[in-house]
């Protein structure tokens, strides 16, 4: 007996792509704010020394971006799953877009970090997502 293959005739995305598109636009997201971020250290409105600090909060926000577009594109009980593996890739898209654009490339445990970061938030945010789904269903 022949197994056959499945037949996707629906031609909806598998979540693995729905959540490499957050990735992406949060990614996008990223190279804006990081935009913002150096007219505003140029034009002296933020010190040098905050760049450590605006940085990991511009990964947050991103990372938690990503989780949201991949937790309300993907319906399910699994949203906290997808919000982190969302965010897991945005921060491993970002670190080799940013090497490259640095030519540099190396993995410690800052990447590390960073990763954990982006899984945590993203995650989060579709924990957070999903509840205030399940809270507009039962009301």
């Amino acid at each position: 007996m022949k197994k056959r293959k499945k037949n996707r005739s629906s031609g909806a995305p598998t979540p693995f792509l729905l959540c490499m598109r957050g990735a992406i636009l949060a990614c996008i997201l990223t190279a804006v704010l990081v935009l913002v971020f150096a007219f505003l250290l140029k034009w002296g409105v933020l010190q040098p020394d905050s760049i450590r600090a605006v940085n990991t909060v511009i990964k947050a926000i991103s990372a938690g971006l990503a989780g949201y577009l991949s937790a309300r594109a993907i319906s399910g009980g699994r949203s906290w799953l997808y919000g982190a593996l969302s965010g897991g890739l945005y921060m491993t898209l970002a670190y080799v877009v940013f090497s490259i654009l640095e030519r540099e490339f190396h993995i410690g445990l800052i990447f590390l970090s960073d990763l954990l970061l982006g899984m945590v938030c993203g995650g989060g945010v579709g924990v957070i997502y999903s509840l205030i789904k399940n809270m507009r269903a039962e009301a």
